[in-house]
């Protein structure tokens, strides 16, 4: 996407492409005029409000009526929100073998009016898809929540994505038998890559995310966690809520991951302590309590839920 595209082309292409699928090709944030906080919005079908060229209070509004298809080499950094409403599908090159090369290069060469052939055989079977396609979609959704997707939001995403692939294959004359395998094939994939979705997961707490899953991870393996160390965390047990927090000491916790675990962590502490308190297990900071062996009063430290535990006892 060129620098020179604007907010108002780009609010009218989408626009006028009712029911069709938008290229946005290699947006960046800062580097282009599109904003990923738009997503927010254009998820919910807000349409942009404008004021219309005249001396009263007239607006008119510019509906978005298209999908986006974002294609990047590298995915632009966004927030867990933005990140729950987009289904990321990932093409790399250590995937790709004879079968998959052979496959794209005869879809690539598929003439227009093949295509176009697509959109003919869909109207044709308008009312059918009309009548089926909720119905399909909401009982995919529900399927992907009881296999394990973390949110309804996701499981929603990927369960638009595979209700379309279902029509499709169920009007495209296909033999029944071979229609059933190969949406099946499809439903396994999709499943684990919804699966594989944090609801949590966002590129603004990204060291974060690496910080806390190391010491989770170390407070796992250790044979008493809830003891003093000079490492800088430990667990303990809230007397407010009855359940067990993990309290870190982010002076002393970061030269112990960077010493003993290798971790490439960012020098800003300050940035970090940032990040850590716009965590969703974040509960408090500064909060008084024992963490080091080697000295027996008080530091004051972050406190976060532990949630492995409470998976474990699911």
């Amino acid at each position: 996407m060129p620098k020179s595209t604007t907010n108002n082309g780009l609010d009218r292409v989408v626009a006028k492409n009712s029911s069709l699928v938008v290229f946005v090709n290699e947006a960046k944030e800062g580097k282009t005029n599109f904003s990923m906080d738009r997503l927010l919005t254009i998820f919910n079908r807000e349409g942009a409000v404008k004021a219309k060229t005249t001396n009263d209070l007239s607006t008119r509004v510019v509906e978005v009526k298209a999908a986006l298809a974002f294609t990047w080499n590298s995915e632009m950094r966004a927030t867990a929100p933005i990140k729950q409403r987009m289904v990321s599908l990932h093409f790399k090159t250590s995937d790709q073998d004879s079968v998959t090369r052979e496959a794209f290069h005869r879809l690539y060469e598929r003439k227009p009016e093949e295509l176009a052939s697509v959109l003919f055989l869909l109207m044709q079977h308008r009312a059918e898809i009309e009548r089926q396609i909720v119905k399909s979609l909401l009982k995919i959704r529900s399927s992907l929540l009881q296999a394990g997707v973390d949110t309804e939001r996701i499981a929603g995403c990927y369960a638009v994505c595979l209700a379309g692939f279902q029509t499709l294959i169920s009007v495209a004359g296909i033999d029944a038998q071979v229609a059933k395998e190969r949406f099946k094939k499809v439903l396994d994939q999709t499943t684990q890559m919804a699966k594989s979705r944090n609801s949590y997961a966002s590129d603004e707490t990204e060291d974060a995310d690496v910080f806390l899953e190391a010491i989770l991870g170390e407070i796992q393996e250790k044979t008493d966690p809830t003891a003093y160390s000079d490492s800088g965390f430990k667990l303990y047990k809230d007397r407010g809520t009855n359940k067990q927090q993990v309290a870190i000491y982010i002076e002393a916790a970061v030269p112990y991951l960077r010493e003993h675990r290798r971790l490439e962590l960012t020098r800003d502490i300050r940035s970090l302590k940032s990040q850590l308190q716009q965590h969703p297990l974040f509960i408090k900071r500064d909060y008084p309590i024992q963490v080091l062996q080697s000295k027996s009063t008080n530091v004051k430290a972050y406190i976060f839920r532990y949630e492995l535990e409470q998976e474990g006892e699911k």
